[in-house]
């Protein structure tokens, strides 16, 4: 559980539907440039948007189509705690190695009840399970409930911590770092966390520049720090263009432009213009990706 772990698009066809060779195409291209482990049913591949067939349909296909080659990292939130349990039992039998448990969502809830909630799906299914901290939520995972929960749910292998919270991320590492993988969720802070000992990071936009992710990190790991800072640094204005134009709108409109088509973003979404869709193609050029180079 380290490395570059790609949370990956769901592909759609016209009709909204999922788009069953285009998965299996993004999975292998990913694979071919180097990911660590793939994350279908993410909050990047549109899971809220998903129903329940769905969800178990990506995690068949993406089972399926890495063969052993990669781990599979399956999303298997959800709002209701029955329904999560449901996922994870079918990740199991489809054959994923760890499950990513998203903490629920909506609704508020207290740490004893979000607590109670992992050791449900926990002791329900045995399989590796990886928390998943999102204020998009509306419940957070504190460093301390994080701790809590380590001690007294064993299945617990990772954690995922997309809070933007370094302070919060350092005292994960500090309390159960040694215990479990501590991942960054957000992509302008992989080397900053994995110089205080993060394990990886889950980049969504690693989708379309997976390469460039895996290489910043490698470089990390052999020692390369200065090389690793400054490519981090030239990922800020990509991810800065993210932000602009949806973050989904803009990996899949890059997926497209790099020759992997996946669809749109299931509605409700923004539509891109044409001008926006040149755009983004200029800075990906800017940015060193082309069709050509991508393939």
């Amino acid at each position: 559980m380290k490395g570059i772990i790609v949370p990956m698009v769901t592909p759609f066809d016209k009709d909204e539907e999922v788009d069953e060779k285009a998965a299996r195409g993004l999975t292998d291209w990913l694979i071919e440039e180097g990911v660590h482990a793939i994350f279908p049913n993410g909050s990047t591949g549109e899971m809220p948007k998903l129903k329940i067939d769905e969800r178990k349909r990506m995690i068949d296909l993406v089972v399926d189509q890495t063969n052993g080659r990669v781990p599979v990292i399956a999303g298997t939130g959800d709002a209701a705690t029955k329904h999560a349990v449901e996922l994870m039992r079918y990740a199991k039998d489809a054959g994923a190695d760890a499950a990513v448990a998203m903490v629920p969502f909506f609704w508020r809830y207290t740490p004893e009840v979000i607590m109670d909630h992992y050791k449900t799906i926990s002791e329900s299914v045995d399989l590796p399970v990886v928390l998943y901290d999102n204020p998009a939520t509306n419940n957070i995972l504190s460093a301390e409930l994080v701790a809590k929960i380590v001690d007294e749910v064993p299945s617990v292998v990772a954690l995922k911590d997309s809070s933007f919270d370094m302070v919060k991320l350092s005292k994960e590492i500090h309390s159960v770092g040694d215990r479990i993988a501590i991942i960054q969720g957000i992509e302008q802070l992989l080397v900053p966390s994995l110089l205080i000992r993060a394990s990886g990071g889950i980049p969504g936009i690693g989708n379309f520049c997976a390469r460039f992710m895996v290489d910043m990190y490698n470089k990390f790991v052999n020692g390369q720090l200065q090389e690793a800072a400054q490519m981090q640094a030239k990922l800020f204005a990509l991810c800065n263009a993210t932000e602009r134009y949806g973050f989904e709108e803009f990996i899949k409109e890059a997926l497209a432009l790099l020759g992997h088509p996946v669809g749109q973003v299931r509605k409700p979404s923004r539509t891109l213009s044409p001008e926006e869709r040149d755009e983004i193609r200029r800075i990906l050029t800017q940015f060193g990706l082309t069709k050509q180079n991508a393939t």
